[in-house]
């Protein structure tokens, strides 16, 4: 499964303050061989609910704080061209910044999502625990200047 990210988080914030209550996203895209074979199973729709724990990081390079988010994705019909879970919720809270630069907010290295199947007839089946690793790469979600 493939994730993407994301916060709406201030491109600028003023020395003292912080960020809070701000949505956090994840957009979850099962493979199409996931989504066929839960139709073969059955299976008419998913939803889901995200965990993740967004790290927040001072201009210093050192660890300020985590966002821990559970985010829920509603129930959508699955199709065998790859489903798409779009999990919202709140991001949580970042520290008072009070060191002046630029705080990045870095992605997890796993996200976990736990996926509900339903059958046809709308009834929930057994949770599907799934878990995305991150491979590589630039783990920069949102930049914040603080001065």
């Amino acid at each position: 499964m493939s994730t993407t990210i994301d916060t709406n988080a201030p491109a600028t914030l003023p020395m003292g303050e912080s960020f809070s209550g701000g949505t956090g996203t994840v957009v979850a895209t099962l493979p199409s061989s996931l989504s066929t074979g839960l139709m073969f199973l059955g299976y008419d729709s998913i939803s889901g609910v995200a965990g993740t724990s967004v790290q927040v990081v001072d201009p210093t390079g050192t660890t300020r704080a985590t966002m821990d988010s559970s985010l829920d994705a509603p129930k959508v019909k699955l199709n065998g061209s790859g489903t798409t879970l779009n999990a919202t919720g709140a991001a949580g809270t970042t520290p008072v910044a009070d060191v002046a630069g630029d705080w990045t907010l870095l992605a997890p290295t796993t996200v976990t999502m736990d996926i509900t199947p339903y059958d046809a007839a709308g009834e929930p089946q057994p949770v599907i625990q799934s878990s995305c690793t991150y491979k590589s790469g630039n783990r920069v979600i949102d930049t914040i200047s603080v001065s």
